[in-house]
């Protein structure tokens, strides 16, 4: 497939990071980032949709997490969602989730693909290969901001999504 120009995938991001610092900052989690819910309108623009899975923080309704029910698409869930951990689950779990989708803009694939149960083990347990891989040409440092996106714990991600806009930018 025709991998998008970086600028290209890096506005997007930018945008999307956007939206969703403002539904962090309204004390709204999305968590269930994926392409399939994210439209592009009539300019270009990208929209976040689909809150169906987003977790109103203050409130703590957590209804829709029963124990050991699977939130989410497993290819972009984060290590603290593949454990359940929903104590844990916060902006730093839509951070982790977009970076999967930057990723996957600039590698052209997703960091662990196959069955539900191997996705889950190897976002635990394994690094994402390096996007580079797959496009040699890739700017390290857009590469560097990407994997800081999918940190394995919560503390190495950046802290907010305008911690994401001000290192993309």
């Amino acid at each position: 497939q025709e991998l998008l120009p970086e600028r290209q995938v890096v506005d997007i991001i930018c945008k999307l990071a956007s939206a969703l610092e403002h539904s962090h900052k309204q004390g709204i989690v999305h968590r269930d980032i994926k392409p399939s819910n994210i439209m592009i309108d009539s300019r270009n623009d990208p929209i976040v949709m689909d809150f169906g899975l987003a977790l109103q923080l203050e409130s703590g309704d957590d209804r829709l997490t029963q124990t050991g029910t699977l939130l989410g698409t497993p290819a972009y869930m984060s290590p603290e969602q593949v454990r359940a951990e929903w104590d844990e689950v916060g902006p730093a779990s839509d951070i982790y989730s977009l970076g999967v989708v930057l990723y996957e803009l600039l590698a052209g694939e997703v960091p662990f693909e196959g069955a539900v149960g191997l996705v889950m083990a190897l976002v635990l347990t394994q690094e994402p290969q390096n996007p580079s891989r797959m496009r040699p040409d890739l700017d390290r440092r857009l590469e560097a901001i990407c994997l800081k996106m999918m940190a394995k714990e919560i503390e190495d991600r950046y802290q907010s999504m305008d911690d994401v806009i001000t290192a993309l930018t």
